[in-house]
């Protein structure tokens, strides 16, 4: 820990907040120390050391105290996972589903039926053809939003 001048809250509630607080940040560095010793088990395993070296492996750290500059990594393994599961998915015909707009609200954004779907080079199913009320529109399946339900 580190030392660092606290100001303690006034009233009672503002000091129970600020107890909840500290007990969160408590318990996250408990689980994030189990995790440390778990993931300096692993590093230290000959095979891991061995495959790290074999591949010229380079670790590289984001700033200290600028926790933000993670959140570019998190969102590219976001976006990975996102869009292998978007290919993955089976993608059928009649499926209901909510198309990405432009708007921020998803209540604006319209819903379609899908009428076709249209394969990549890969085999796998990378747009689709909806009916909306406006008419036929293709979009990528990054794009859609599938509902669970699909129309007979």
């Amino acid at each position: 820990m580190r030392n660092e001048y606290i100001n303690l809250p006034d009233t009672t509630e503002e000091l129970q907040f600020y107890c909840l607080q500290k007990q969160e940040e408590f318990v996250t560095i408990k689980a994030a120390e189990k995790e440390l010793q778990h993931f300096a088990k692993i590093v230290k395993e000959q095979e891991l050391q061995d495959f790290i070296s074999s591949q010229g492996v380079t670790w590289k750290f984001i700033i200290e105290r600028a926790q933000w500059w993670g959140g570019f990594y998190e969102r590219l393994v976001k976006c990975v996972k996102d869009s292998s599961w978007k290919n993955s998915r089976t993608w059928e015909i009649r499926d209901v589903v909510l198309i990405h707009g432009t708007h921020k609200s998803k209540l604006l954004w319209d819903l379609g039926i899908i009428k076709e779907v249209i394969d990549g080079r890969d085999n796998l199913i990378r747009a689709c053809v909806m009916k909306i009320a406006k008419g036929l529109f293709q979009k990528p399946v990054q794009l859609l939003y599938p509902f669970e339900l699909e129309i007979p």
